[in-house]
């Protein structure tokens, strides 16, 4: 700079009076280029007006030109942008995918407005436009950013001169970008292609490792749970066993040191209680999947994980000597349901040979029941019936039961299966 300084300065000096008398003169007269006022002189235009006129000598003109290639040079590297990073709410598919802010690239002479009126975002304007992102349904902006909680696909616009839509790798739309102006299109365009979420690899997750699908335990049996956390800081974990259908079963722990049963670490063990076990929890044989919860509080989906398919409990003798048992879909006519099922004496149908149903122990068991059957129908309103498959049952109140049904054989064995109905709105 002073190099530059030194230049004008040894190029003009024999002819600084009538330089300055000259400026004056093209001021007076607005000779000058717009942008040329006194106070706000591009030096520039005043250096070309100089050469044009010859008041600056031939020889100067290279170094003075090699001056200004330099400094176009070093003012093309400085950054002509600002970056912007913009904090998500917790929620819906943003979270989903596991992105907690948003980074956006815009004009280093633009300025903006984050807002949450009936949505949240982010405008965009040039800094000489008043109220940047004031406004209700309409926005006073040039350019706004949309992230949303839900998939928007089908219920936006398309992408379009004045709009682009943000998605993720399976098509959903996560955010939207809209331009109010075409004259800010090439700036529309930048901040578009600079747009990126930012996937916060600090953020609490949990994958639950085994029992993941497929398992088969005895009653009895010892369960090790197993499971990979991340960025767990001050958390704990509640560990639910969940039956088939989805419904909670009981809670296996709470409070559960996240480590336990990550990693290399021992697991965490569930003893499956056998029938009988005093002061034990009885279950069915059945379908189940384990999940594990960030403890307490979980908000968000990667808060929790389940099994990835079913495992299965099954007699402590393998159901050899139990009844097999299997139930259909219930039918429902508005407040009647009836309850179809299959079965037979045995598991094993091979070793069937004189083992039958104990067709007189419902009965027996209850003896208030309505029917006679080998059947035991509890069907979660307080009453019970006996009778064979099918069997119909009329509820008296809108609401969601549980129909249980047990069967004996002429061994002692009694197998327990159940269906869910929802009756009425």
């Amino acid at each position: 700079m002073y190099y530059y300084y030194y230049l004008i300065f040894n190029s003009t000096k024999k002819y600084i009076v009538p330089i300055l008398i000259t400026f004056s003169f093209l001021l007076s007269i607005s000779v000058l280029p717009p942008t040329a006022q006194a106070s706000d002189l591009d030096i520039r235009e005043v250096i070309d007006l100089l050469i044009a006129i010859g008041v600056i000598a031939p020889d100067k003109i290279p170094a003075i030109n090699a001056y200004f290639e330099t400094l176009d040079n070093t003012q093309s590297q400085i950054e002509t942008v600002a970056t912007k990073t913009y904090v998500l709410n917790d929620g819906g598919v943003l979270s989903e995918s596991g992105y907690t802010s948003f980074m956006v690239k815009y004009p280093a002479n633009w300025k903006y407005k984050e807002f949450s009126y009936n949505t949240e975002g982010i405008a965009f304007c040039p800094k000489n436009i008043s109220n940047c992102g004031v406004g209700m349904m309409n926005m006073k902006s040039s350019i706004t950013i949309y992230p949303y909680k839900y998939d928007m696909t089908g219920n936006i616009s398309r992408n379009s001169r004045t709009h682009h839509n943000y998605e993720n790798d399976e098509g959903e739309i996560l955010a939207s970008a809209s331009l109010s102006d075409l004259k800010y299109e090439e700036e529309f365009e930048d901040i578009i292609s600079d747009f990126r979420f930012i996937n916060n690899s600090k953020q609490f997750s949990i994958e639950v490792l085994s029992p993941n699908g497929g398992e088969k335990y005895k009653k009895g049996d010892t369960v090790n749970i197993k499971w990979d956390v991340r960025n767990v800081k001050s958390n704990t974990l509640t560990i639910d066993l969940l039956k088939s259908n989805g419904t909670l079963v009981y809670n296996l722990g709470t409070l559960v040191n996240p480590v336990l049963g990550s990693g290399n670490n021992a697991p965490f063990t569930w003893p499956i209680p056998r029938d009988g076990a005093p002061g034990g929890r009885t279950i069915d044989h059945g379908n189940y999947k384990i999940r594990i919860c960030k403890y307490p509080n979980p908000h968000a989906d990667s808060d929790c994980d389940e099994s990835d398919s079913f495992f299965k409990i099954i007699p402590e003798n393998d159901g050899v000597n139990y009844p097999k048992l299997d139930l259909l879909t219930p039918e429902i006519n508005d407040y009647t349901v009836t309850q179809s099922g299959v079965t037979f004496p045995l598991t094993d149908e091979s070793t069937m040979v004189g083992v039958e149903l104990d067709t007189a122990w419902c009965k027996k068991e209850n003896p208030r029941a309505a029917g006679r059957g080998p059947f035991e129908f509890s069907w979660g309103d307080g009453q019970k019936s006996c009778s064979w498959f099918p069997a119909t049952h009329i509820y008296s109140d809108s609401d969601e039961y549980r129909i249980e049904v047990r069967v004996k054989n002429t061994v002692g064995r009694i197998a327990s299966r159940d269906n869910y109905v929802e009756i009425g709105e």
